[in-house]
């Protein structure tokens, strides 16, 4: 039977029932395919004043991977997919795409990394003109992953190509463009000969406060565009908190800096990505691209010397001691035996720009921060307490960021009651509507989604 003769018309199982963003945006989605046979679109829902029965046990969610609550990020995710779908592949390419880069390869990196050198690179800093990948048993990984000439470089020829920064008339800053796997170095877990999909970041290592002599430390800084989704912005950072890469390039400089800065001691580590400036770039890659040539032509803004200034311009200190609980939720799902089927997100349209970048919108998916919230304190249980957010109060934040729908009419039942005529036993309900609705004078159809 044709679906537009379809009383209900069934959400797809990969959107948990629980998740009414995901539901009211899918069913946004689904009503711009529908504009030729329908033409009324009402979405029921609630209000600020609806808590009576708001809150209840879900069972909680299994999210796939690469699932995320940001949708700006999940834009950028979705636009490195899409560009590896349009740019036929390359050998040396491991399937992500550029459009700063083209294929991505090791020299295309290098090529490009070399005109930051000449063209933003300040004298007290020192860009390494090579993309870095590889590190625990770097060479064992780059040959595994087919780079047998190491067009992608080792945490080890990264370390090796920089002076010490005690030098006279040398710099005190070394930056490099890091693009590594996300998860731990296991053999096992991927494909011989064929580069993985990996993930892009910035490291700076530095003299600490390098405006006052005489230099008594070091420091690295780690700036990586997915920070805020790892870290919620209440809780402190802890090493348990980087990936495993780059916690591995914290324990190579730890070893390793006595053999550059002999009289400095290895400090202290730094987390940014909490506070970007606007990007104009639609990939991860090409963001952090982008972030590096703002970051080398603005150091003073973006790498300020005095440490009190470091947190103010978006970057929190890590600690060191502890191992924080794993704040990546598809990580905390591996520690949880649960065979139900993998859920996803289903987020918002583009907004006006005007929010920001990733991790500033207010339309993050509440579900999926409250889920990691909760596998952050407790990583065995299958059900939580969740309060659903009133329709209108998420939907408000997505018509202030231009995430709405024009042709829906978005409202809580008192004002959908009051707008087509239906009393109510109260008599007269109170209106309280956000409407978004084309004028039409032709006859249409109505109908909501049903899940």
């Amino acid at each position: 039977m044709d679906e537009v003769q379809e009383p209900f018309i069934y959400v797809n199982d990969c959107i948990d029932a629980n998740d009414e963003q995901s539901l009211g945006n899918w069913f946004g989605y689904w009503s711009l395919t529908k504009l030729d046979s329908y033409r009324k679109f009402h979405i029921l829902g609630s209000h600020e004043n609806d808590y009576s029965r708001s809150s209840r046990d879900i069972r909680i969610p299994r999210y796939a991977a690469r699932t995320t609550g940001d949708p700006e990020l999940a834009l950028a995710q979705a636009g490195e997919t899409q560009a590896a779908a349009q740019v036929p592949p390359a050998q040396d390419d491991s399937g992500a795409r550029s459009q700063i880069l083209g294929r991505a390869g090791g020299e295309d990196f290098a090529q490009h990394l070399s005109s930051y050198q000449f063209a933003h690179v300040r004298g007290f800093m020192k860009l390494y003109s090579y993309c870095v990948s590889w590190f625990n048993d770097s060479f064992q990984m780059a040959d595994h992953f087919g780079d047998t000439t190491c067009r992608f470089e080792t945490y080890r020829n990264w370390f090796s190509f920089t002076n010490p920064f005690a030098k006279p008339r040398g710099y005190n800053t070394y930056v490099a463009f890091f693009y590594t796997i996300e998860g731990p170095w296991d053999p096992a877990a991927y494909a011989k000969d064929r580069l993985p999909e990996r993930h892009p970041w910035i490291g700076i290592w530095r003299i600490v406060n390098p405006h006052q002599q005489p230099f008594r430390a070091t420091e690295l800084l780690i700036w990586d565009i997915a920070a805020p989704q790892r870290v919620a912005s209440d809780r402190s950072v802890h090493v348990g908190s980087l990936l495993p890469a780059q916690k591995a390039l914290v324990d190579f400089v730890k070893e390793n800096s006595a053999e550059k800065n002999p009289s400095m001691a290895f400090q202290r580590v730094w987390l940014g990505g909490f506070d970007p400036p606007r990007l104009e770039r639609t990939t991860v890659l090409d963001k952090t691209l982008e972030m590096l040539e703002i970051m080398l032509s603005d150091a003073k803004q973006w790498l300020p010397a005095p440490e009190h200034v470091l947190p103010v311009r978006g970057w929190r200190k890590v600690n060191m001691q502890h191992e924080a609980p794993a704040t990546d939720l598809v990580e905390q799902q591996g520690k949880v035996e649960d065979d139900s089927p993998e859920k996803m997100v289903f987020h918002a349209p583009r907004g006006n720009g005007l929010q920001g970048g990733i991790g500033q919108s207010k339309c993050g998916n509440v579900l999926f921060q409250e889920v990691s919230k909760f596998r952050q304190t407790d990583k065995t249980r299958k059900h939580m307490p969740y309060r659903f957010p009133p329709t209108m109060e998420w939907y408000t934040r997505q018509k202030a960021e231009g995430r709405h729908y024009e042709h829906i009419n978005v409202d809580s039942w008192e004002g959908m009651f009051a707008r087509m005529g239906i009393p109510s036993a109260g008599g007269k309900p109170t209106h309280h509507r956000e409407t978004y609705e084309a004028e039409s004078s032709s006859a249409s159809a109505q109908t909501t989604p049903s899940h």
